[in-house]
């Protein structure tokens, strides 16, 4: 009886307020390589309006390989909002060069950021999506079918 009490007597679930905020970590998906990340949400009406704006850059000079360098931003939209969990879709557009060949790629996405309990401020997410890089060598699509991309943003 106690139990049920408290399950009735609840709050109702507030969603985790980014409006404003500005994040810096890291992320692999829209470059295909680790890269830095930059993420801005937004002012919204509403708490559980959530749209950020994502900047990446990335780079690797290997003395025995190909290097390769990526610049990309990327819009996303919230359509969950949870107390320590949103759920995002969005866009984005990039430039690759690896090597010698360059290509521009184009990438709908889908995005699961959460907040563990004790570290509000930090933000993991796992993405999904697709890649379509057109290039001088062609055009390549690419599916993150093995498992789902990972990243971690520290929002200030």
């Amino acid at each position: 009886m106690l139990s049920l009490l408290a399950l009735l007597s609840s709050p109702d679930a507030q969603a985790k307020d980014l409006r404003g905020h500005l994040a810096i970590g890291f992320e692999n998906q829209l470059s295909g390589m680790p890269a830095l990340s930059a993420k801005y949400a937004f002012p919204t009406t509403q708490s559980q309006l959530n749209a950020q704006l994502q900047v990446v850059a990335g780079w690797s000079v290997e003395p025995n390989a190909d290097n390769q360098s990526f610049f990309g931003a990327r819009g996303l939209y919230g359509v969950v909002a949870e107390d320590n969990l949103s759920l995002l879709v969005g866009a984005g557009l990039g430039y690759a060069r690896s090597g010698g060949s360059a290509a521009f790629r184009v990438e709908p996405l889908m995005s699961a950021e959460f907040f563990l309990f004790g570290l509000e401020n930090l933000g993991l997410t796992l993405q999904w999506g697709l890649q379509l890089d057109l290039g001088s060598s062609g055009t390549a699509f690419r599916s993150i079918g093995s498992g789902a991309a990972i990243g971690a943003h520290y929002w200030f």
